[in-house]
């Protein structure tokens, strides 16, 4: 944030961008976007960061598996250079599905994008599986990126 009588650059307030989607997405143990693609492209800020939520909900018919919702970070669009790739504990939501068959688990996850290259595009999706067991179906996927400023 900004002190008295210091300059405001445009890249200090990027605007904040979100995506959602209810349509069911079938999973297997094979990270996949899903269709429709839930994603957005947002501008880095001078700082560099950006606050990003992803979220959803799992649901599974024997009560076994588990349903992780994930993002993959990309430069510029859905074809750029992966940032951030899917897997890692602490950018993703995992719904374990174990109260009774058919039960809808719901949760989500924020954290912190850092070294992102100010005024630099980038493109960011979720990415669904199953972490244990072989299936299970994701609902109601978002996801929200609010840039930092400086």
């Amino acid at each position: 944030m900004p002190v008295a009588g210091q300059r405001v650059r445009a890249l200090d307030f990027q605007a904040s961008v979100s995506a959602t989607d209810s349509t069911s997405q079938s999973t297997t143990t094979t990270a996949a976007a899903g269709s429709p693609s839930v994603s957005v492209t947002f501008v880095a800020p001078t700082s560099g960061r950006a606050l990003i939520t992803v979220g959803g909900a799992a649901q599974d018919a024997s009560v076994t598996n588990t349903g992780v919702i994930d993002t993959e970070l990309r430069l510029t669009n859905v074809s750029g250079a992966i940032i951030l790739a899917t897997g890692a504990y602490d950018r993703r939501v995992e719904v374990a599905l174990t109260a009774s068959a058919n039960s809808v688990g719901d949760a989500s996850k924020t954290y912190t994008a850092t070294g992102l290259t100010p005024g630099t595009t980038y493109f960011l999706r979720t990415m669904h599986y199953a972490a244990t067991g072989t299936t299970c179906s994701i609902l109601n996927r978002r996801l929200d990126v609010v840039p930092l400023s400086a």
